[in-house]
């Protein structure tokens, strides 16, 4: 099952460039997505579907019809209606979604926002059939609260980290852990480092090329994922977790890829980026076959030998 799980999300990439290739420049966006198949975090995350519910499928439909939105009153209709949905989906999927929304509302840029009213309330009514049931076993709902923000710079860290693949180091999160791999790959540190400065490097190029840009759809989910939508979750004051980055999908690269709009730098970057992510992958999973796994981290322990044993899940990282 988990193999299927693995193979939707490819193909959910690969036909993004489909859908995308309308609105952007072919290159820019393979490039693009070079970098999101590369990211070794999101190689191992990729794993465990269960970490984003298929987020990749929600936001192809989503964007098809966000791009399409004034063509009708049709397209305008099921735009809502898909970001309803999404609220079942993830809610910080839904929450990005609709943040990126509202930048395009008050940008002007919608035409038929009562279709997208309506599809959204057709949506919502939907949410409610499906939560029917869990609520009617539940005698007194309870919300608990999140645990609180890292701290007011979290959301930008978290998204670097992010954006350039050294969120793998969440699996390897136990100093002992990754101080025996760094003693069997000690390169390891230091290719994370130079994609780290690179992608920094890069996203600094691409804040001072911002204001070349004209006001159009990708800059405006640029303005979202670096900005707008970062503030409302800092506001929000809630825990972020590196997965809950899924939701940018390749956009995260394709912004910065198109702000700066240089090809011979895109280029140049992709392939250092494909090269050391190549051998950090090769890294962590040599590591981890010679060690049958990463015993005291978040990678590792199979569901045999622990999983299945235990009555506290938290002592089984990575499952």
């Amino acid at each position: 099952m988990i193999t299927i799980e693995i193979l939707i999300t490819q193909i959910c990439i690969f036909l993004s460039f489909i859908v995308l290739k309308k609105y952007i420049d072919e290159r820019l966006l393979a490039f693009a997505l070079c970098c999101y198949l590369i990211n070794p975090y999101l190689i191992v995350a990729n794993r465990n579907s269960s970490t984003h519910f298929h987020q990749e499928l929600f936001l192809l439909i989503f964007f098809y019809y966000l791009f399409n939105r004034n063509e009708n009153k049709k397209n305008s209709f099921i735009l809502g209606f898909v970001l309803a949905l999404a609220f079942s989906t993830y809610y910080l999927m839904f929450l990005f979604l609709g943040t990126l929304l509202f930048l395009f509302l008050i940008s002007k840029k919608i035409n038929y926002f009562l279709n997208i009213i309506y599809g959204g309330l057709l949506g919502f009514l939907i949410n409610i059939l499906l939560y029917l049931p869990l609520l009617n076993e539940i005698d007194k709902p309870v919300f608990q609260a999140n645990n609180s923000s890292w701290g007011i710079s979290s959301y930008w860290r978290i998204l670097l980290e992010f954006l350039s693949g050294k969120s793998i180091m969440t699996k390897i999160n136990n100093p002992t852990d990754y101080k025996t791999l760094l003693e069997k790959n000690e390169y390891f540190d230091y290719l994370i480092n130079i994609n780290y400065f690179l992608t920094l490097s890069l996203i600094i190029f691409a804040i001072f090329k911002l204001r070349e840009s004209k006001l159009n759809e990708f800059t405006l989910i640029g303005i979202n994922i670096f900005m707008f939508f970062g503030m409302i979750v800092t506001l929000s004051n809630v825990a972020l977790y590196h997965h809950y980055f899924f939701s940018l999908f390749i956009f995260g690269y394709l912004v910065i890829f198109q702000t700066i709009n240089n090809l011979k730098i895109v280029k140049i970057f992709t392939i250092i980026f494909f090269v050391t992510n190549v051998a950090i992958f090769s890294s962590f999973i040599s590591y981890v076959e010679l060690n049958s796994g990463i015993q005291n981290s978040d990678y590792g322990k199979t569901y045999e030998s622990c999983g299945c044993c235990v009555i506290d899940a938290k002592t089984c990282r990575g499952q």
